[in-house]
């Protein structure tokens, strides 16, 4: 997954088919789910489940865009 920033909102771009799934299958019993850097520990951003709205932790910046994992709980 990528997130890119377009003014001043942030949009995910969802690349693999298991990412869509998985986040439309944790909308009943999660609302936000982390989104780490690749191979990072600690997370960049959350995304909603249900309207894919992305926003960054705290202490955390996004300059252009950024690769990103999203780790199944």
């Amino acid at each position: 997954m990528q997130l890119v920033r377009h003014g001043s909102a942030i949009v995910a771009i969802i690349e693999r088919r298991w990412e869509r799934v998985y986040l439309s299958s944790a909308k009943d019993r999660l609302e936000w789910v982390p989104l780490y850097l690749v191979g990072g520990a600690l997370p960049l951003a959350e995304i909603h489940t249900g309207t894919r709205q992305v926003r960054l932790c705290e202490g955390q910046s996004l300059f252009d865009q950024q690769d990103v994992e999203l780790h199944p709980l």
